[in-house]
């Protein structure tokens, strides 16, 4: 009885494997939104920075202050991060593993040989940050992660904003991403 069970979960699973639009066979499962919402969250906004207003005679906030749009942008940015490591730990799973061939490695090692990626947080040693690293890098592209968050429920103007972060998927806009398909841009 307990092997059956075993074999229709297992069946089950092979059922779900898709591919990703990188050519990675993976196994997407919804996300918790409320783990989603709690990663997010960890990353405060910026304080608004202050003025005197000469004519009120008082301090003021500042939003149009260019270093707080700046912080603003980062801090966004750290919060759609927090939300893709999430749905990528959570999200998929890969039932080949990573590539046996280290090639995807040896470019990233490049990459940031180079500047233009930082690998210094994730002990590549390890099994675990290893395959982390090559979901967040390699495999799962910004369709991808479109995919999983809306699996897992996560609204069309998060999922836009995580999305941008992708290199290469959306043009970069100083109004931040375009709203998703159906959202209104009020």
């Amino acid at each position: 009885m307990a092997r059956e069970a075993i074999d229709v979960a297992n069946k089950t699973k092979k059922d779900r494997v898709v591919t990703l639009s990188t050519g990675v066979r993976a196994i997407l499962t919804p996300v918790a939104s409320t783990l989603i919402q709690d990663v997010m969250s960890e990353v405060p906004d910026p304080p608004v920075p202050m003025w005197m207003n000469p004519e009120k005679e008082r301090e003021e906030e500042n939003p149009l202050d260019p270093e707080y749009i700046r912080a603003m942008r980062e801090a966004e940015k750290k919060r759609s991060d927090a939300a893709l490591d999430a749905v990528i730990l959570f999200g998929v799973e890969l039932p080949d593993g990573i590539p046996e061939d280290n090639r995807w490695l040896k470019n990233l090692q490049y990459l940031q040989k180079r500047g233009r990626i930082d690998l210094s947080a994730f002990d590549l040693e390890d099994e675990f940050e290893r395959e982390f690293v090559y979901k967040r890098y390699v495999a799962v592209a910004g369709e991808d992660f479109n995919t999983i968050a809306e699996l897992s429920g996560v609204p069309g103007s998060e999922r836009a904003r995580a999305r941008s972060t992708f290199p290469g998927d959306e043009e970069w806009s100083p109004a931040g991403p375009a709203p998703a398909e159906g959202e209104r841009s009020d």
